[in-house]
């Protein structure tokens, strides 16, 4: 948490000197913590509807499943 929010200080260097420091934080570990501390507000539940064609229901269509007899249908 501290990362997230109070950020933690680097290095800089120039030259192979040390020149100062900046304070890096971590933008994504505050994502996951405001989602998961708050999730009502920072990951609502999501909701995906798919229709078919003209908003009507959607039809599955499976390839025919290969002969098992051995006649493919090709000369051997």
């Amino acid at each position: 948490m501290r990362r997230a929010r109070d950020g933690v200080e680097e290095p800089i260097f120039h030259q192979g000197k040390n020149v100062g420091t900046v304070r890096k934080y971590s933008d994504t570990l505050l994502i996951f913590l405001l989602k998961s501390h708050k999730p009502e507000r920072y990951n609502p539940p999501q909701k995906q509807e798919h229709t078919g064609k003209d908003g009507g229901p959607l039809v599955l269509e499976w390839p025919a499943a290969p002969s098992l007899s051995g006649d493919d249908g090709h000369d051997d």
